[in-house]
Formats: structure tokens, sequence, C-alpha cells
């Protein structure tokens, strides 16, 4: 007797690998559907960089090649992206029949995967994760040409700026015509829950192989790192990018230089500000040491080595999937208050510091190295029991109820 098939899902990611915390999401996120489903990836743009660490074979990984040149955030090739991306995966709904597509992005693929569904069975289900928040975030608008040079800083305002009207108007259809719309982060509340029933919650899937250290795992992972067992490791799991709060990170562990010895600092990650960075680093000596990008169990061993995860973003990306998985492993945080979830989720586990703001983060910092084994004790256990409680509703019941339900796809945004 043959055994019945799995119900089939296309995931569709704009960029993959992106350096961040979109390239950990997706790879839990198919961690967390594989028992379940069958699950096949669509990536529209992926740079150079490795897909090691899908938890797929290749033939379910489809690559359309590079689409750096096609920005779906500026006139006028953001005219052209929905229809470039939007031929793409109609071409793979077509071949693979997929009961649902999931789209990461609540800005960019809406459209693209309205065109890919339209008049097939497949359901189309928008996740978003932070990306209409900072399309309509100030603090990100004037930060993104402050990372170009003259003239693409000239080129990006223009181009923004001309796209609003169409931007704004491709993220609403998106949601009022999707089968289902879900969201992780409170400040994504407001903007999706316009989809009205079809809005629904999920938490941010924490994968199931990042658990606290044993004693022996501890030692293990610091012998691995060269790392002294009386040593205090703070570890950051970060793009290196100007809003995440590197410099401030930089300026107070200056600060703290030769008060809390031996201290290590890991960052694990890359980006436009590495070179700095590398450069600050030697000229003030600072232990710090920058791991670049690295795969789950790698970070998984950096969080075993590790005492505490330090997150100093400043704009809202939804809930950090590095903290979650920080707090998974029992590593207590210190983190910012963006986006707001973030301070109601740590609670007393750690501390949580205003973002942006300089003297908040050293305060928070040096409360951290200060404290006792037994307060670290006790907010590890704290952090650990915190995420269990997080895990729900979970994404897997998400696309149950959207694989049973009926076409609730008509209701407007």
């Amino acid at each position: 007797m043959a055994m019945p098939t799995k119900p089939r899902l296309l995931i569709a990611a704009d960029v993959y690998p992106d350096g961040g915390g979109i390239s950990a999401i997706i790879e839990n996120i198919i961690a967390e559907l594989q028992p379940q489903y069958e699950v096949d990836l669509a990536i529209v743009h992926r740079p150079n960089g490795s897909s090691d660490q899908l938890p797929l074979p290749p033939e379910r990984i489809h690559a359309k090649g590079s689409t750096g040149h096609i920005k779906p955030y500026l006139m006028p090739t953001s005219l052209i992206y929905p229809l470039v991306v939007g031929r793409f995966l109609r071409s793979l709904v077509t071949r693979i029949d997929p009961d649902a597509l999931l789209v990461q992005d609540g800005l960019f693929l809406p459209i693209p995967g309205l065109l890919a569904t339209r008049g097939t069975r497949t359901k189309l289900a928008v996740m978003d994760h932070g990306t209409i928040t900072n399309s309509l975030d100030p603090h990100w608008q004037r930060m993104m040409p402050r990372q170009l040079s003259f003239p693409k800083n000239v080129v990006f305002r223009l181009g923004f700026s001309l796209d609003r009207p169409w931007r704004d108007l491709r993220w609403r259809l998106g949601l009022g015509r999707a089968a289902a719309v879900w969201y992780v982060g409170h400040e994504l509340q407001p903007w999706l829950e316009r989809a009205g029933a079809r809005a629904a919650r999920y938490a941010q899937v924490v994968p199931h192989d990042f658990v606290p250290a044993t004693p022996e795992m501890r030692a293990q992972a610091r012998a691995l790192f060269e790392i002294p067992q009386d040593a205090t490791v703070v570890n950051m799991v970060t793009r290196l990018a100007p809003e995440k709060g590197l410099e401030h990170v930089v300026e107070s562990l200056a600060k703290v230089k030769g008060q809390f010895d031996p201290l290590v600092v890991l960052v694990v990650g890359d980006g436009p500000l590495e070179s700095r960075l590398t450069q600050e680093i030697r000229r003030l000596d600072l232990p710090v040491r920058l791991l670049g990008r690295m795969g789950r169990q790698q970070i998984a061993l950096v969080h075993h080595a590790s005492d505490f995860h330090l997150y100093a973003g400043t704009i809202g990306c939804g809930m950090s999937i590095a903290l979650l998985e920080a707090m998974a492993s029992g590593v207590v945080p210190i983190a910012s208050d963006v986006p707001a979830e973030q301070r109601s989720l740590i609670a007393q586990s750690g501390w949580v510091f205003e973002a942006g703001d300089f003297d908040a983060l050293h305060a928070a910092l040096v409360d951290a190295l200060s404290s006792s084994e037994e307060e670290r004790s006790s907010r590890r256990a704290l952090a650990i029991e915190r995420v269990r409680d997080y895990r729900k509703p979970r994404l897997t019941d998400r696309v149950s109820e959207l694989l049973q339900a009926g076409d609730l796809s008509e209701s407007p945004a």
C-alpha cells in the first residue's frame, strides 16, 4: 500500500544568504516544516555564498540567479521586479504544483506571489519580518543613503522617493489578495492586521537544535575557540551594518577595557562595516574576535562557549532570531528594546536598554559583566523558560489552518 504523500510547500525568499537574520529565519522555518511537509525553496537573488546550511537536497533549491541590479525599492526597477520575479515563481508553481506558496517578505514578494498563483490551486501566504515597517521608518530611510558613496546615495534618495506611491500600493494589494498574512512582531500588527481575518501572529521559529550547554559542552566549546575556561564571554550574532549599533558596542568595550579580564567578545557575521570594525578593534586593542559568517552548528558552539549575548540593533527588524537562539541555549541576553516585543520576552532574564542610547547600552553591559555567577545562573534558567513559553502559536499550526481553510483572499486590506 502506497504511503500518503505529504503536502508540498514552496517558500520564496528575496535574498539568500543575506548575511543576517533572514538566512537564519529561512533555515529554521524549513527545519520546522520538513517533518510534516515537502519543502522547496525559491531564491530570487543569491549573492556569493553557500547554501550548505539549508536542510534541503539540491534539487529542492531553485535559484533565479543574480538580480542585484533590479532594486525592488527604487524606481524605475521596482516596476520591473514584480514581473521578472513573478515569472520565475510562476514557472516553479506550474512545475512543482505546491499546495501553498509562502513568501518571506510583505513588501517585495506579494505581487510576484499573486502573479505566480493566479488561476492555480496554490494558496499564497505572506510572511513579513519587518520589511514594511523598515521602509516606513525615518531612521532606516536616513541610514540607507549614508552607507552609500556619491553618486549612489543621490540615486537611492531619488529612486526611493519616487517609488513610494507604488511601494504603498503593492504591499496593500498583496495583503488584500493573499490567502493568509502572518507576522511575528507586535510592531508589524497595525499594518498586517489590515488583512482582517486572514492575519495571524505566530512565534518566530526557534530551532530545536539550540539547547543549553552542559558543563562538558561548555568546556569543549571554549577549548575549540581557545578561550580560557575562567573567561567571561560575550557574543554577538549580527550583520555588521550601521543599524546594529556596533560603533556604540566598540566604544563601550573600549571604556571597560581591563576592568573585567579575562574578557572575550565573539562576533559572528559579516557586512559593510567589517573592514572598519577590524581596524578599530586593532587600534584599540580590544578582546574582540570577528568570526565571520557561520552555520547553525557553529553558532550553537559559540553560544555554548558564552555567558552573554549582546544585541544592539537600533531599528525594528522583527524579533531577533539570534536573540531567541541565544536564550534557548541558556545565554543571558543584553539587548536593545527594538522591537518592543524583546523587552517583554527578556523580562528579568537579562538586561534591556534603550536602542541607540550609548549610555544605556554601556550601563547594561557594565551591570551584566559585574554580576555574580549566582545571578547569571538564575538569569540563564529564566531565559530558557522564557523562550520555551514563547514558542506558541507555532508556524506549523498556521500552515495547517491555511491548507484546511476556504478562500478568504477577496476581503479588502
